[in-house]
C-alpha cells in the first residue's frame, strides 16, 4: 500500500465523543497495522480497524470491529 490520505478514529474523552479525524496519511507497516502520519502528531502504528481509506459516511459512528479495550496503538 502506498501512502494514502486516511481518516483515523479517536475514542474521545471527557469533553468530546468518539469521531473520525481527517488529515492523516497512512501506509501498511511491515510489523502489522497501519503507520499514520500527521503534522500535529507523532508518527505511530495503529490497528487497521482505526483507519478508513475513504471518508466515512458519518464521522461520529465508530468503526466495525472496534475493540472496547484496545490495543489502540501498536508502536512507533
Amino acid at each position: 500500500m502506498h501512502k494514502q490520505r486516511c481518516w483515523v478514529w479517536f475514542r474521545g474523552g471527557l469533553t468530546e465523543s468518539g469521531h473520525w479525524r481527517p488529515g492523516f496519511v497512512g501506509t501498511s507497516a511491515v510489523e502489522g497495522g497501519i503507520r499514520i502520519e500527521h503534522p500535529s502528531f507523532v508518527p505511530v502504528r495503529v490497528p487497521e480497524w482505526r483507519v478508513a481509506m475513504q471518508e466515512p459516511n458519518d464521522l461520529n459512528i465508530p468503526p466495525a470491529g472496534m475493540s472496547k479495550s484496545g490495543p489502540w496503538l501498536l508502536g512507533s
